[in-house]
């Protein structure tokens, strides 16, 4: 950290202003003097180089950023800045995720890393079985999960094995990836060797690179009958934003 030398671009001298600051709330098109301070995309800039009309920028307003806010909303600002942090959800009155994200410049991308909140969740506690060696959809479908935003993310999912028949079985879950099929890649695996039994459970956490896409379970079993009861997945960011 520089020491304030007025002489640089990195510190401005207040007392050389020459105008009383004057807090403006949210920036409006209008004209600003030196010292007004108005909030753009969740920072809070101080005018110095007015009368200006201009749109905050910490190029266009002498470089006079002050402590960002921290933003919340269904969506990112459109102009972050380094250091930047926003709370990201679905919904700004009845949010069912609520992610805290801090926006760092230097990644090449996904550049809002998560730094805190609680996973977008679903479940299906219903038990219903599925004879098929191939993947499907239950009689009540999911869970399905939609990834808001692209970027990586932690995917979690389990179910609670109920039934099973057959010499061995084998009762898979996995999940469609928008379009794309479900796949034994992304899949957990409840086995039992015993004809007619049943029960416990089973949970798989991976690392995926995804688009804003609906994650959507689906089931299948390599021998006899299978039930499935108390499924779920869960959604946590790593970094998004392209």
């Amino acid at each position: 950290m520089s020491v304030p030398d007025p002489a640089t671009t990195d510190w401005v001298p207040l007392n050389s202003l020459g105008a009383d600051f004057e807090y403006k709330g949210d920036w409006a098109a209008g004209t600003y003097e030196d010292g007004d301070i108005a909030i753009y995309n969740g920072i809070a800039y101080l005018c110095v180089g007015g009368p200006t009309t201009v749109v905050p920028d910490p190029t266009l307003w002498g470089a006079a950023l002050l402590s960002p806010a921290i933003g919340y909303g269904t969506s990112f600002p459109a102009s972050p800045i380094d250091g930047q942090e926003h709370i990201l959800v679905d919904n700004v009155i009845t949010p069912t995720y609520s992610w805290r994200f801090r926006y760092v410049a230097s990644r090449a991308t996904n550049k809002w890393v998560f730094i805190g909140g609680s996973p977008l969740t679903s479940e299906v506690a219903t038990s219903e079985t599925t004879n098929s060696t191939s993947y499907v959809a239950l009689a009540t479908p999911g869970p399905i999960v939609t990834v808001p935003i692209a970027g990586e993310y932690f995917v979690e999912h389990g179910f609670q094995l109920n039934t099973g028949a057959g010499s061995a079985f084998a009762a898979s879950m996995s999940f469609d990836i928008g379009a794309t099929a479900a796949v034994d890649t992304n899949s957990t695996t409840n086995v039992s060797a015993v004809t007619g039994q049943g029960g416990g459970a089973c949970y798989r956490r991976q690392r995926l690179t995804l688009a804003a896409v609906a994650l959507t379970s689906k089931y299948k079993v390599n021998a006899g009958t299978c039930g499935y009861s108390k499924r779920w997945m869960s959604l946590n960011p790593i970094a998004v934003g392209g």
